[in-house]
C-alpha cells in the first residue's frame, strides 16, 4: 500500500513540476516529443492529460505485476505455514493403548504422507514460479539500482526547494520501497522453508 501511495504521490509532483518550478512558461511534465504544441491552449491540456494519465496508469501496472510475482511467492510461504499447522497435528502415541495407537500411527502416517506431497507440490509451485519471473526480477532490481544512483546523482544539482527535487525524493522512496518488497518477499520464503524442519 505504501508503495501505491508513493508512487501516485510521485506521479503528483511530476503534474506539479511544470506548474511551479516553471511557472510562466508552458512546459509539459515530462520533456519529450509530443504531436501537440504547448503553446496553443487546447493542445497543452490535452498533451498534459495525456502525459499524466499515461505515467499513472504506467505505476498501476508496474504494481499490478509485481502484485503477481510477490503474491505468489507469498503464496509458497502460507503453504508451507499449512504444512507446519498439519505437522503440528501429529498425535502423540506413549499415552495411547495398543489399538488406539495403531489407529493413531496410521492416522499420523497418512498425515505425514499428505505432508511430504504438499511439501513436493510447493516445491514444483516455487520452480514455476521462480522459472516464470526471475528474468523479470532481475532486470527490475538491476533497473531499480541505476534509477536510484541517477536520481540520486540529480539531487546533488537539483534547488531543494523546488518541486522536482522533492518529486525526485518521492521517486526514490518508491524504488527503494520496490527493492525492499522483493528482497523481503525472497526473505520469508527462504526464512518460512527453513523453520519447516523445526516445528517440532
Amino acid at each position: 500500500l505504501a508503495f501505491m501511495i508513493s508512487s501516485q504521490l510521485t506521479c503528483g509532483m511530476w503534474a506539479l513540476k511544470p506548474l511551479f518550478d516553471d511557472a510562466g512558461s508552458r512546459k509539459f511534465p515530462f520533456d519529450m516529443w509530443m504531436p501537440v504544441s504547448p503553446e496553443r491552449s487546447p493542445d497543452y491540456h490535452f498533451g498534459y492529460a495525456f502525459q499524466l494519465l499515461t505515467i499513472c496508469m504506467s505505476a498501476y501496472m508496474y504494481f499490478g505485476v509485481d502484485s503477481v510475482a510477490l503474491s505468489s511467492v507469498i503464496f509458497g510461504c502460507a503453504q508451507i505455514d499449512i504444512i507446519k499447522d498439519k505437522i503440528l497435528s501429529v498425535q502423540p502415541v506413549w499415552n495411547k493403548r495398543s489399538t488406539e495407537a495403531t489407529e493413531t500411527l496410521h492416522e499420523n502416517y497418512k498425515t505425514l504422507i499428505d505432508c511430504i506431497k504438499h511439501h513436493q507440490a510447493i516445491t514444483i509451485f516455487t520452480d514455476l514460479v521462480e522459472n516464470a519471473y526471475h528474468t523479470y526480477l532481475l532486470f527490475q532490481l538491476m533497473g531499480s539500482v541505476g534509477i536510484i544512483c541517477m536520481s540520486a546523482l540529480r539531487l546533488l544539482v537539483l534547488d531543494w526547494r523546488s518541486v522536482q527535487f522533492f518529486s525526485i525524493v518521492t521517486y526514490l522512496s518508491v524504488m527503494i520501497s520496490q527493492l525492499f518488497v522483493c528482497c523481503w518477499c525472497g526473505h520469508e520464503l527462504t526464512a518460512t522453508s527453513e523453520d519447516l524442519h523445526t516445528v517440532l
